[in-house]
């Protein structure tokens, strides 16, 4: 299976999960995310899409709560 299959099923595994109007989807510029099949389902399902870049540090906000947590446990710690 090609990964923009996979891509597609778990939309599908998505809508059947969810089932109800007004989705909108944030997702990476992973190849998947954009072959030409995996759009072709999103616009059956009337999905809105927001795309942005992979890995953008701020775009990531559910792993904001991380952050202050990793800075007092290296605080006062020097590495060489």
């Amino acid at each position: 299976m090609t990964s923009a299959v996979v891509s597609c099923h778990n939309l599908r595994r998505l809508l059947r999960a969810i089932q109800t109007s007004g989705i909108a989807l944030i997702q990476d510029n992973a190849h998947p995310h954009n072959a030409f099949i995996t759009e072709q389902l999103q616009e059956k399902f009337k999905w809105d899409i927001s795309d942005h870049p992979a890995y953008s540090p701020d775009l990531a906000t559910n792993d904001f709560h991380i952050f202050p947590e990793l800075k007092n446990w290296l605080g006062g710690q020097s590495f060489q």
